[in-house]
């Protein structure tokens, strides 16, 4: 995975370019919202550029799901690779 910093301002927002190895035609763009909420810190997550591509679109969406699982996990119990349960098949 390859790409560029569009926006950086911390601690609120994170905006880049992705051009991912198994698709090296494709730059997209991800930019992530974090504001606090309540006694945590509310996400937006926001994948775009895909028009056309609706097979990319959704193999990248299946792997943020998985991504942000992780994050949630590292968060709430401190879980690492090391230590989280292998995904299930």
């Amino acid at each position: 995975m390859s790409g560029e910093y569009l926006e950086v301002d911390p601690p609120r927002l994170l905006v880049y370019t992705w051009i991912a190895t198994w698709t090296p035609d494709l730059k997209t763009t991800v930019r992530w919202e974090l504001r606090p909420q309540n006694s945590g810190t509310l996400l937006k997550l926001r994948h775009s550029g895909f028009a056309g591509n609706s097979r990319a679109a959704q193999d990248h969406s299946n792997g943020w799901q998985r991504v942000l699982g992780w994050m949630q996990g590292f968060v709430e119990k401190g879980d690492t690779i090391d230590s989280r349960r292998p995904l299930s098949k």
